[in-house]
């Protein structure tokens, strides 16, 4: 019986020992294939991760030109507008020394017509010229103020 148990035992062995050298080959396959798959999707999760991420640049950088375009073409128009408002107010300025040089004028007319009116009362051509003087003044005075309300509404609108 001993030999008999034996026998069997070490037939058990060996066939237990040839199963056990089959499982380790499938084993390696198994956790090759998996370890294989893992590294893929690991490699496709990072690939598009960095595509992502140098989409995300690439429209971070065209969005920065575009600002820097936009922010150059405001401050060439912001420019413009100083210059055009600086140039109003030069125009503007001048009206208004015409308007007090008219003014001047239109004043000491009044004051020579009052002086004539005492001094010559019978001299129509003077009066008469001095009339016209006073009407031209007067039209300019209008036409004057007519073009400072409009500057001072163009002015407003800036």
């Amino acid at each position: 019986m001993n030999s008999y148990d034996t026998n069997y035992s070490y037939s058990t062995l060996g066939q237990v020992n040839d199963t056990t050298k089959r499982e380790k080959p499938k084993n390696r396959k198994n956790i090759t294939y998996i370890m294989l798959t893992v590294l893929f999707w690991l490699a496709l999760v990072l690939g598009g991760m960095y595509a992502a991420k140098s989409y995300v640049e690439s429209r971070n950088q065209i969005f920065l030109n575009q600002m820097n375009e936009i922010k150059q073409s405001n401050e060439m128009l912001t420019i413009s507008i100083k210059e055009e408002f600086d140039t109003f107010k030069e125009e503007m300025a001048q009206v208004h020394k015409e308007l007090t040089v008219i003014n001047g004028e239109l004043n000491i007319i009044k004051e020579e017509l009052q002086l004539t009116g005492q001094s010559v009362a019978g001299s129509n051509n003077s009066k008469n010229a001095l009339a016209d003087r006073m009407t031209e003044l007067d039209r300019q005075l209008v036409e004057l103020r007519k073009q400072l309300k409009k500057l001072e509404d163009a002015a407003r609108v800036y």
